[in-house]
């Protein structure tokens, strides 16, 4: 409570004192003298203390892992854990207590911030300002939501006690994010002990670390906290283009991650590949002679925005030197492309309507290790030879739009016959502000037992494509055609293109769905909800209810007349304007704020008449003219512009490196 030593000028100055959960102090005249002065400051408000207690509501009711969502309620503001000081970024408050890691007055296994507590033990308290509170546990998509009010007197405590009941019981399937960031990353600030406990609370069962250009290995810190258990790891990294690399790649070529890595201390970065100034194809080389024959390359956010000095987008960046009015005009300056709206030079991206070996798209099937015309990858690799395309990074609204048109973008792949198995994550780099594990990946025949990962039979599954991406719905499906079937990521043959979707999809009572829809080579060939048959059956009106799971199950009966590929989507229904994202969900939105439920089966494939699975082209969803005409589909300037206002870009179009000089 005392310091002293901080030199300031002479002068006058008014000095403003904040800690956690105390209301802040002003002292508004202080004159700091040549000999020194000693400030006289009030005393801070008490706190009392929150203590709850989390266990399972099973037979022997064992203590668990939990996130606990704090609202104040009656007058009384939410708490914000772990906030010292006061903030702005012009008149936004940057909450300054979502960076950083946990207040550090909790007890041990308490991990909190914002209005969120974090516990790796299920039992522990916190110090709160005094008020009336509403608290809410959960722990993640499978589990349901209990509430409970709690007064908490100046000097007192207030308790809760909860019973939580896992509500969804997935069979045979880990849930995974391949996703993640510490403070290991150059942009996160989340100590790894923390980062873990976020993960435990939201029951995430495998968690690949993919720090920024770092190797991470999160099991000794798993095991030194009593969660060998529940969570397993597999060390990993997300490969960061960061530098404009003109004239191929002036915005980089984005983000991949890779795993397992090894972590080798005393290696520069524990071990990661240098990535810059190089093509995709050379990076995916680099990861797999790393990692070796178990390794899965994944290209991350493909329609992301930009950052610091580019775009991380990588569908996003190509296509440069294109008009967005008519992108098969090539140009330097805007002054090139035709007048009219949308006289923008600049990236205009991958095209979804158009075949990969039209351009700009063709730049994908290229081998060279610096770009197109340089030196061909050795072992023949090209930019598309990456093993699963990330379609879902976190489910919030601020993401909608982007998992849109990912989605696109993957289902014209499919068309085409690249089969990229389709992933969710988190990309959470914050404990609080980027959920852990939402979205996430389950991955299926794999077993229940986290602590018992065979990483070579795990990555086996993700490359077959048997993983479910989930933003909060559990959705299982079976295709069959007389006694054949096939589930996520399988081949049905079938005689007559007759085949019977089996489908159910669960979520907790906190979780509602609208809509569940068969989509079939790209286009939506069912859609059901509250007013069909089958009908998607309505959450139960208390949220905390354990029971009534079920929103639909239902029998497809689709006749194919060729081959075809089938995947199954339940959650929000989605808006006409693909730019448009959907509400979150008032419950929803109180415990994870911003989530739009969203989960997709990946494909299954159906083979007519029993020959091989041949894909069936553009044209299975797509007009031929439209395909044509193409789209302006990347980064326009007006959003960069909003970006750098933000502080989250930071333009350096000047910048050049001379391509023949750079050496893979």
């Amino acid at each position: 409570g005392t310091f002293a030593g901080v030199v300031l000028p002479v002068g006058d100055y008014r000095l403003l004192v904040s800690a956690p959960e105390r209301d802040d102090v002003t002292v508004p005249l202080v004159t700091v003298a040549a000999e020194g002065t000693t400030a006289a400051i009030p005393p801070l408000t008490a706190r009392g203390t929150l203590q709850y207690e989390v266990r399972e509501k099973t037979k022997k009711r064992p203590l668990i892992p939990a996130k606990l969502v704090v609202k104040g309620v009656e007058g009384t503001p939410d708490p914000a854990f772990n906030r010292s000081l006061p903030a702005l970024l012009g008149t936004t408050d940057i909450r300054t207590e979502t960076f950083g890691g946990r207040q550090q007055d909790g007890s041990v296994g308490t991990f909190a911030q914002a209005n969120v507590v974090y516990t790796t033990t299920g039992t522990g308290s916190v110090p709160i300002k005094p008020g009336t509170y509403d608290v809410y546990v959960t722990r993640g998509m499978e589990y349901g939501v209990a509430r409970q009010r709690v007064i908490v007197t100046a000097g007192g405590t207030g308790d809760v006690a909860f019973r939580l009941k896992r509500v969804i019981r997935t069979r045979d399937a880990l849930s995974a994010d391949f996703h993640i960031h510490s403070g290991r990353s150059f942009d996160s600030s989340a100590p790894p002990t923390d980062r873990v406990a976020t993960f435990a609370a939201e029951g995430v069962e495998v968690m690949v670390s993919t720090d920024h250009d770092r190797h991470v290995d999160y099991g000794p810190i798993i095991a030194s906290m009593g969660l060998v258990n529940l969570i397993g790891t597999i060390p990993g990294v997300e490969i960061t283009g960061s530098v404009p690399n003109p004239p191929v790649f002036p915005n980089s070529i984005g983000h991949i991650n890779a795993w397992p890595m090894p972590v080798l201390p005393g290696q520069p970065r524990d071990g990661s590949i240098q990535d810059e100034f190089i093509a995709p194809n050379w990076i995916y080389s680099r990861l797999r002679a790393l990692g070796g024959p178990d390794t899965v390359v994944q290209y991350n956010h493909v329609r992301a925005g930009v950052s610091g000095l580019t775009s991380i987008g990588f569908f996003n960046s190509i296509g440069c030197g294109r008009c967005a009015n008519a992108i098969d005009t090539t140009c330097t300056a805007d002054t090139d492309c035709p007048a009219g709206a949308d006289r923008e030079c600049g990236c205009v991206g991958y095209q979804p309507d158009r075949p990969l070996s039209q351009a700009p798209n063709d730049i994908l099937l290229d081998s060279g290790v610096l770009g197109p015309g340089s030196a061909p990858n050795p072992a023949g690799v090209t930019n598309l030879d990456f093993d699963v395309l990330e379609v879902a990074n976190g489910a919030d609204v601020s993401g909608f739009p982007a998992l849109r048109q990912v989605r696109e973008d993957w289902f014209s792949l499919l068309n085409q016959g690249v089969v990229k198995p389709g992933t969710g994550v988190s990309d959470s780099h914050r404990i609080t502000v980027e959920h852990a594990g939402w979205s996430r990946t389950y991955v299926l025949g794999v077993g229940d037992d986290p602590s018992s990962v065979d990483v070579s039979t795990f990555n086996q599954q993700v490359r077959s494509g048997a993983m479910l991406i989930s933003g909060g719905p559990w959705i299982e499906v079976k295709a069959r055609a007389g006694r054949a079937k096939a589930g996520m990521g399988g081949t049905l043959a079938t005689r007559n293109g007759k085949v019977r979707l089996g489908i159910t999809v669960l979520s907790p009572a906190w979780l509602p769905v609208e809509q569940v829809r068969v989509v079939v080579n790209g286009q939506v060939q069912n859609v059901f909800d509250a007013t069909t048959k089958p009908r998607v059956r309505p959450v139960p009106t208390d949220f905390q209810s354990s029971g009534k799971t079920t929103r639909f199950t239902g029998s497809v009966r689709l006749t194919l007349p060729s081959d075809a590929w089938v995947t199954v989507e339940a959650g929000v229904a989605l808006p006409d304007d693909p730019a448009v994202a959907p509400p979150s969900p008032e419950i929803v939105n109180t415990i994870e704020p911003g989530v739009v439920p969203f989960s997709s089966t990946n494909p299954i494939f159906v083979d007519v008449g029993g020959n091989g699975f041949s894909a069936p082209g553009l044209d299975a969803g797509i007009a031929a003219q439209a395909r044509r005409r193409g789209r302006m589909t990347g980064v326009r300037r007006v959003d960069r512009a909003a970006a750098a206002q933000k502080g989250e870009h930071f333009p350096l179009m000047t910048f050049r490196v001379p391509f023949e000089e750079v050496a893979p």
